[in-house]
């Protein structure tokens, strides 16, 4: 029987073949989350019956770095939020996240939960650190210690950094490189190049891997980067803002839903022969998959145009929150079962 890693390996290549780098993980034990059978069908009584009112917002208490805050009521909440983290990529590149395989997704099923974001650049395309810190570790990973397993990220760099809104280190790693530009001990500053793109290690396609780890270099500690990355600017000048959210049961526990959709309300999409603008998000997977200790989250969608939106999914029954988008901030949409 081959080893998992080659057929891993072997799918990521159908992938890239259609224009879908990745970088594939091992498969691990599930964490303690509730599983929710999706529904096939929605009542029609349950059909969305557009205009609907606004929903009110509120404003969350300062969060505790080492616990979640779940609210229920009202069913989100607009955060003024630190984004410590610039762009590992410069906008002359493709300095946004591939949606395709966000952090904790499997890319519909086919590839094993990620660990962190990807930014599909080409070779030789410059690397920036997203912060003033310190390279702890730059070179290859051929020990296995900074993944699951040996050449996982091939040439590497990461970089310890202190926040002062954050008791603990916060750690950024960038994989898959073809160069690395510094050395273990180096002060760099944000914007600094420390590498350029490329894809060493276990990765089909030139793309940068990047994680955010919390507290721990490791590889079980890693956190969603796009919670922690300033969110980009439209060309017209146009900040864009944050849409993060969670299930939780009567017992306070999360619970994975089905596909989350997310439909832009724009007034220019009032017309009934528009369609709204949609796209769709994949829960976190199981595995190694953590939630922001601020939020709890289970899904995420960060550089998301401000405006109006609905956000629906299917938990032990259709449900769905209508809620707004600020520039800038991150909005928290609530799901909570039972209520």
């Amino acid at each position: 029987m081959l080893p998992k890693y080659i057929l891993v390996g072997a799918l990521a290549f159908l992938l890239v073949a259609c224009n879908l780098p990745v970088t594939p993980t091992p498969e691990r034990s599930p964490p303690p989350v509730t599983f929710v059978p999706p529904e096939t069908e929605i009542p029609p009584e349950q059909a969305i019956d557009p205009p609907l009112p606004p929903v009110p917002t509120a404003t969350v208490p300062e969060p505790n770095p080492t616990l979640a805050y779940h609210f229920c009521e009202p069913g989100s909440a607009i955060v003024s939020v630190e984004f410590p983290l610039a762009r590992p990529i410069s906008p002359a590149g493709r300095d946004y996240v591939d949606v395709a395989y966000r952090y904790g997704g499997t890319a519909g099923g086919q590839l094993e939960p990620h660990t962190g974001v990807e930014f599909v650049n080409s070779t030789g395309t410059p690397v920036l650190s997203a912060a003033n810190g310190t390279v702890v570790r730059a070179g290859d990973d051929a020990d296995g210690t900074a993944g699951p397993y040996r050449n996982y990220y091939g040439f590497l760099v990461v970089i310890e950094h202190q926040f002062d809104f954050w008791d603990e280190p916060v750690y950024t790693l960038y994989g898959h490189l073809s160069e690395v530009l510094v050395e273990e001990g180096d002060e760099v500053e944000v914007g600094e190049q420390i590498g350029v793109v490329g894809a060493s290690g276990i990765a089909l396609g030139s793309h940068l891997h990047f994680e955010v780890r919390l507290g721990e270099n490791s590889f079980e500690n890693t956190a969603n980067p796009e919670l922690w990355l300033a969110p980009r600017f439209t060309e017209d000048d146009l900040e864009l803002g944050m849409l993060a959210g969670y299930v939780i049961n009567l017992e306070g526990e999360l619970v994975r839903p089905g596909t989350v959709e997310v439909d832009y309300l724009s007034p220019e999409f009032d017309e009934p022969e528009d369609e709204p603008r949609t796209f769709f998000l994949e829960p976190y997977a199981s595995d190694i998959m953590n939630p922001d200790p601020r939020w709890g989250e289970i899904f995420v969608a960060g550089d998301v145009l401000p405006g109006e939106y609905m956000v629906s999914t299917v938990a032990n029954g259709y449900r769905e929150q209508r809620v707004e988008v600020r520039p800038g901030q991150l909005t928290l949409v609530a799901f909570c079962l039972g209520q």
